[in-house]
């Protein structure tokens, strides 16, 4: 898993700034079987609701017949999403991508089944406000095995853990921490 975590300043007001932070979790290895993924970028700033959450899940699938990719882009904006199954929540106080992984499609060039994964990835991008040096740390939890979704919790470094909402097993992979030198 290769998961980066970025910010560009957006703004000020008087003692305060505002920045727009974003990460991508990309597979480099895709795992044989997840039940539910969350991607989430956690801080310890003050989360800007002005600005509109966005977050996709990019699934290329290669055809072993004719050698082509089928590609599958699911997007979601603030509380709007494109499929049922790729929502932003907001049980930790930052947007938290909850989504499961797609089945091999068929082949959109040559109609064949026998697909297998390509590349897989997750992306998202919200605002917060500080005036002071914060920390954000983008990571990438899957389950396993269990019942019930997946709980995030955020540290007051605003590094993000994860948790089986009710029992089970959650992997977990993060970033480094970034600092916000302000």
């Amino acid at each position: 898993m290769k998961i980066t975590t970025n910010y560009a300043q957006t703004g000020e007001n008087g003692k305060e700034k505002t920045y727009s932070v974003w990460g991508d979790a990309r597979w480099l290895k895709t795992p044989v079987s997840t039940l539910e993924d969350t991607f989430v970028i956690g801080n310890n700033c003050t989360f800007d609701d002005r600005v509109t959450d966005v977050g996709n899940v990019t699934q290329v699938f290669k055809c072993n017949d004719c050698g082509l990719k089928t590609y599958r882009v699911r997007s979601v904006r603030g509380s709007v999403a494109q499929d049922e199954d790729l929502t932003l929540e907001y049980g930790s106080g930052v947007p938290e991508l909850h989504f499961t992984q797609l089945a091999a499609p068929t082949c959109d060039h040559c109609g064949s089944r026998k697909m297998e994964f390509d590349e897989y990835s997750a992306w998202m991008r919200y605002g917060i406000i500080t005036d002071e040096s914060s920390q954000i740390c983008a990571a990438y939890g899957y389950k396993t095995w269990g019942v019930g979704g997946i709980s995030v919790g955020i540290d007051m470094n605003g590094t993000p853990n994860f948790s089986a909402a009710i029992v089970g097993n959650v992997v977990t992979y993060a970033a480094r921490t970034v600092t916000i030198h302000f």
